[in-house]
């Protein structure tokens, strides 16, 4: 059986993780971030990079809805130690 694929950029993801790039690429468009750079960040290995990503995730399978994501990221300071600095598209 072949498995599906689908290429983005510098990787090849199965067919079932393509829910989880939009949810994360939705939620880092409102924080005003480039997902791009977010993902150079995972690229990279930095920790708290990679602990975001799984905890994006965790919150899609929670159905939590991005815009309270995006805050809680926002209010969580974590952007500032991968040198990002996310802006709210909409109030706190």
């Amino acid at each position: 059986m072949l498995k599906k694929e689908i290429h983005d950029k510098n990787r090849v993801l199965p067919i079932q993780h393509m829910p989880n790039i939009t949810y994360e690429r939705n939620v880092f468009n409102l924080l005003q971030i480039n997902p791009d750079h977010f993902d150079q960040c995972v690229q990279n290995n930095k920790t708290y990079a990679l602990l975001l990503r799984n905890w994006v995730e965790e919150c899609l399978e929670q159905n939590t809805p991005v815009k309270t994501v995006a805050k809680k990221i926002k209010q969580s300071g974590v952007l500032h130690y991968m040198e990002l600095k996310p802006k709210l598209k909409f109030a706190i």
